[in-house]
């Protein structure tokens, strides 16, 4: 996959017996995927990506560097943040497409985002 812009999504699912639900009692799968013209939805069972995911990202050649987004930022963006940064991909946060939890915790998030990763 050559292209020098992608879209990928990512949809969560919740595993029996993952810590989701037997820690946090909650049931929930990441439901339905909006479709904005994906190339590929990754499914993930964690908050971050698994290996499989950043082989997938890895398959767009021509892609330098991957903006993030998210819904549920603090959680996500950080953890998919992190998977990221470990397996040596670029990335940077698109903040204008988040949609933060407001408050102490968002502060919180920009404070890591900024200090481990300089975005």
């Amino acid at each position: 996959m050559g292209s020098d812009s992608a879209i990928v999504g990512t949809r969560f699912v919740n595993l029996p017996g993952n810590l989701f639900r037997t820690r946090l009692n909650d049931g929930q799968d990441g439901g339905a995927v909006i479709d904005v013209g994906h190339e590929i939805v990754l499914e993930k069972t964690g908050y971050g990506l698994d290996q499989a995911a950043m082989d997938a990202l890895r398959g767009f050649t021509g892609i330098t560097e991957w903006g993030l987004v998210g819904s549920r930022t603090g959680a996500c963006i950080m953890a998919c943040g992190f998977s990221l940064w470990d397996a040596g991909i670029p990335f940077h946060v698109i903040r204008h497409l988040c949609a933060e939890e407001k408050g102490p915790m968002c502060e919180v998030v920009d404070t890591v985002l900024q200090r481990q990763f300089g975005v």
